[in-house]
């Protein structure tokens, strides 16, 4: 499993009301996140 799909996983359990329908916001700081975890592994 790659890290993205394994993030997505972890958002789905953390908000199962919805990962598909979150603000352009929170898309981006998820898109930061994602970069920070990458550099750091």
């Amino acid at each position: 499993m790659n890290l993205d799909t394994e993030i997505r996983l972890k958002l789905l359990k953390l908000f199962p009301d919805g990962a598909t329908a979150y603000p352009e916001g929170l898309a981006q700081d998820l898109s930061r996140m994602k970069c920070t975890i990458s550099k750091k592994l």
